[in-house]
């Protein structure tokens, strides 16, 4: 029996009933049902949610869970990335996990405005109101000014 607390010990009813909880299968199960399958009394998961860390035992239990099936779930992926030409969604995420695929983006600028057509002065004008902005959004004295190099 896994103990991530000492403020939550399951007793053997309570430990039926988190197998049954983190079970995939039971996923959408109403909990009459899940305590039917666990062979315990509804009273038992309801007497469970008021006890203090059981909610913290349960999650704890259903990481473990997770990370113990993650290598079939990986294979899973790669069964469907090599047998569905259709779908990139899961090659994609196997080459970012092997580190050879990483998303670019493109980002196309739309402004007509030239650079070009702005004085020297006109630009440090507007860093300066840039810098002024930033301050003040950190809360920082408006009246030290950041002298433009």
């Amino acid at each position: 029996m896994t103990r991530y607390n000492d403020k939550f010990l399951p007793t053997p009813a309570e430990q039926r009933l988190i197998e049954q909880l983190v079970n995939p299968e039971n996923m959408g199960k109403t909990i009459t049902e899940i305590c039917s399958k666990a062979g315990v009394v509804r009273d038992v998961y309801y007497d469970a949610l008021k006890k203090e860390g059981f909610y913290e035992f349960l999650n704890k239990t259903i990481i473990e869970c997770i990370k113990s099936r993650i290598g079939d779930v990986l294979n899973a992926c790669f069964k469907y990335a090599t047998n569905n030409a259709k779908n990139t969604a899961d090659r994609r995420m196997l080459l970012e996990m092997a580190g050879m695929y990483k998303e670019t983006k493109v980002v196309e600028n739309k402004n007509t405005d030239n650079l070009n057509d702005y004085s020297e002065d006109d630009l440090k004008e507007a860093l300066d109101k840039l810098k002024i902005i930033k301050m003040s959004k950190n809360g920082d004295n408006l009246t030290e000014q950041i002298p433009i190099q």
